[in-house]
């Protein structure tokens, strides 16, 4: 890889070792207008870095390209839907004319908006290692949207799937469920089919235009397990007729 290895201080970047929350203070950053997934987001700092270094190495280095560091960067289904800011403390190195490496710390800041995508980058223009001569390298980090223990997301829609007894299939079920905006929500169905799917408009994500997608409640109609008895067999074929 080049310019030596690449980010001193970001080794182990699935755990996020370098110090993230709990720094307090002002948003150092802000980030550019598109959220959708897989768009670029340069960031304030960055984006000043790098001109100052493309002033610095335009002789020296007018057709080579900085290098790209590119780091995940894990979110909760909350957190996107909420917003968030991350801090990040990014340690570089940094390589002088007479070889001797250095090294300076950064606290950089990504201020997430509701309704952000997995697949969203914000990137940091020279925020990286400066070795053997070449551009500071870009840092970018890709939104990764975490696993969430009941919801999964569908563009703006969150969907969750519902276990119901045979017996609340039938008679009627009472679904309780907490949305991912913490408010109760309390739907009486009269009856469950199998693959049945209720929509609850309004109760999904931000939506980039404004407003927010639906919730999508998948049912599973669980069959009892327990034998019956030929009589009750009987009895429920003469209910249900």
């Amino acid at each position: 890889r080049r310019g030596g290895g690449g980010m001193g201080g970001m080794g182990g970047m699935g755990g996020m070792p370098f110090g993230m929350g709990g720094m307090g203070g002002p948003s150092v950053f802000s980030f550019g207008a598109d959220d959708d997934g897989d768009e670029e987001l340069p960031g304030m700092f960055g984006a000043a870095h790098g001109a100052h270094r493309g002033r610095r190495n335009h002789a020296q280095h007018q057709e080579e390209a900085a290098e790209n560091i590119k780091r995940k960067l894990p979110v909760s289904l909350e957190e996107l839907y909420s917003g968030f800011q991350k801090k990040l403390k990014v340690t570089k190195k940094i390589q002088d004319a007479s070889g001797s490496v250095t090294t300076a710390s950064n606290i950089i800041t990504i201020d997430g908006r509701p309704g952000w995508k997995a697949g969203v980058k914000v990137t940091f223009a020279g925020a990286g290692d400066e070795l053997n001569g070449r551009p500071a390298q870009d840092l970018t980090f890709i939104i990764e949207e975490k696993p969430h223990p009941v919801f999964k997301r569908e563009g703006d829609d969150l969907v969750a799937q519902v276990k119901v007894p045979l017996v609340d299939a039938l008679c009627g079920y009472r679904l309780g469920l907490t949305g991912i905006d913490k408010k109760q929500i309390v739907q009486t169905v009269p009856r469950v089919t199998p693959a049945m799917e209720l929509t609850l408009p309004g109760e999904g994500m931000p939506r980039k235009a404004g407003g927010r997608g639906n919730l999508r409640i998948k049912f599973d109609v669980e069959f009892p397990t327990a034998s019956l008895s030929d009589k009750q067999k009987e009895e429920l074929r003469r209910i249900l007729k």
